[in-house]
Parts: structure tokens; sequence; C-alpha cells
């Protein structure tokens, strides 16, 4: 591994674009979800892969992009494939009144899309920068977001019922 130098050229950009992306939910989605459903258990092994996908964001500050080949654009397409599951999802979110399941516009297709399309984001910064650790941690990462995603599931299919069991996939 290289010497680690923060600079303007580096991952970074990536992450930040990323960041305020995933973070506009909390802007636009008008229908805040509570955790209050969770067990204690269940709310730290979800938030572990958002501390490890935040603290890879964050590692990206001193890890340069390299360019060109192969990694490059391979990382550029699944970073952009990841930035268009996350905005479809957000505003899939937002656009759902909050007394129905999101199972409309991306939802009808995917059933996670805001954890597929930021696994996918992060791991074309990983291939961007060639960093095999953001790679790495990222894969380890989706183990506590499987479950989480499985948990939220349940929960939404019990307080919506048929509405959400015939509306996803």
């Amino acid at each position: 591994m290289g010497e680690l130098r923060i600079g303007w050229l580096n991952g970074w950009i990536y992450s930040a674009i990323f960041m305020a992306v995933a973070s506009s939910v909390y802007v636009f989605a008008r229908r805040m979800t509570s955790f209050a459903w969770m067990s204690r258990r269940k709310f730290l092994v979800a938030g572990l892969a958002d501390v490890i996908i935040t603290g890879l964001c964050v590692l990206t500050i001193w890890k340069p992009i390299v360019y060109p080949g192969l990694l490059f654009w391979a990382g550029n397409l699944l970073y952009a494939l990841g930035l268009v599951c996350v905005v479809l999802a957000i505003h899939a979110f937002a656009t759902t009144p909050s007394d129905q399941p999101v199972t409309r516009g991306i939802y009808a297709v995917l059933r996670h899309p805001y954890y597929v399309g930021s696994y996918l984001c992060v791991t074309g910064i990983g291939l961007v920068c060639r960093d095999p650790l953001i790679v790495l941690m990222t894969a380890v990462s989706i183990v506590p977001g499987y479950c989480s995603a499985k948990w939220e599931e349940q929960h939404v299919a019990e307080t919506f019922g048929q509405a959400y069991t015939n509306g996803s996939r």
C-alpha cells in the first residue's frame, strides 16, 4: 500500500457525492422511520453496516483515484448504477404516502434498492481507488445489512400486512 495523503483527486470526491445523496433521504422523505420496534441487539447489528460504510467513506479522504484502467471504469459504472438506485429509492420513498408501504417505482423491481445502491457505490469507490480493503469491508458490511433488511421487511409486513406483501416481490 502506498503513502496516505489527503489530495484533491482522492476518493473523497465520490464519497462526498454519495453521502450527500444518501443523506438526502432525511430531507426529502418526510416519513421518518422510528426504530423503536427493533431490539437493542438488532439495532446494533443494523448500525454496524452503517458504521462500516461511513468509516470506509472517511478512509477515502486518503485514497487516490487511480486512472486509467479497467478497474477505474468498472468502479465508475458500479458507482453510477448505485447512485441511480439510491436516488430512485429516495424518490419512491418520498412520494409514497406515509400510511402506505413503499412498493412502487424501483421498489417494484428491487426489494431493497437503497441498500443495493449503497453497496454498489462503495464497491465502485474501492475499485476506482484500487483499494482491496474498501471492497472487502464493503462485502463484510453486507452481512449485517442483510440482517437489517430482513428485519425491516418483517416489520413492514407486520405493519402493512397484505398491502405490503401484495405489492412487494
